[in-house]
């Protein structure tokens, strides 16, 4: 799992270049994709696009309620409102 999170932490250091809307439509055909929609996520944070990271976040804790990435990034949110 940690290998997973530092991943996800690399790959969201690039966020900015990525084509966001390239990921959500691809996300439209992968319901289970938690990678994807916590990179997405975290796009969002960085952007302070609050809302839009929330609706990725919660469907990560709907598929693994108990992600720490997810949970770590909803308190990020939270302590940033």
């Amino acid at each position: 799992m940690k290998k997973f999170i530092l991943l996800i932490i690399a790959i969201v250091s690039f966020a900015m270049d990525i084509d966001i809307q390239s990921i959500e439509k691809n996300l439209k055909n992968n319901p289970e994709d938690i990678k994807n929609r916590l990179i997405v996520a975290s796009y969002y944070v960085k952007n302070s696009n609050f809302a839009k990271a929330q609706q990725y976040i919660n469907e990560v804790l709907k598929l693994d309620p108990k992600n720490k990435y997810a949970l770590k990034l909803k308190t990020k949110i939270f302590s940033l409102y």
